[in-house]
């Protein structure tokens, strides 16, 4: 009788440890999964923030060129102001979407290259009424291209995350539990 017993016992201990290790085990995969949504929907922000700070400063860039086009370089200086304070948001956000996106990965890169070619424009426009204005059409014109594949990168990025679930990935240092 006692062996009996003895065996319930350690049948009970046994059922509570796996029981026990099984709530472990999910909570761990319910933080990593809970974790890997956070850093998606940051990514979701950052890139609709830099895009964002994109088009308004294209906005401004339109309407720089329409107001050279017409001859009136008052509007023209005023639209060089905004679209330099506009750059320099877009430049401050770029170093988010590198954080969340990784440095050198196809998003980031093209969001780079967005902002150099955003930044060329500008510098040749602020030497306005001198400015050439071929070369600051053709910055822009490569900016929004840039801005264009930054976005197809940025979903295809986001999407992978979504599809990847709460797998682990040794090269992301930002799920790594």
């Amino acid at each position: 009788m006692h062996g009996g017993s003895r065996s319930l016992l350690e049948l009970v201990i046994v059922g509570l440890l796996s029981g026990s290790l099984g709530a472990v085990v999910t909570a761990l995969l319910r933080i990593r999964a809970d974790r890997e949504e956070q850093i998606r929907e940051r990514m979701i922000v950052a890139a609709d923030e830099l895009v964002t700070g994109f088009v308004q400063t294209f906005i401004s860039i339109r309407r720089f060129i329409n107001a050279h086009n017409e001859g009136d370089g008052d509007a023209a200086l005023q639209e060089i102001r905004e679209m330099r304070r506009l750059t320099d948001e877009v430049v401050a956000r770029l170093a988010r979407v590198e954080l969340l996106f990784g440095r050198g990965k196809p998003a980031s890169s093209e969001a780079s290259r967005m902002v150099a070619r955003l930044s060329h424009g500008l510098l040749e426009a602020e030497d306005y009424p001198n400015s050439d204005m071929v070369t600051v059409r053709e910055a822009f014109a490569e900016a929004a291209d840039h801005q264009g594949r930054f976005v197809h990168y940025a979903y295809e990025a986001v999407t992978k995350r979504r599809l990847r679930g709460s797998e682990p990935d040794a090269a992301d240092p930002m799920t790594a539990v």
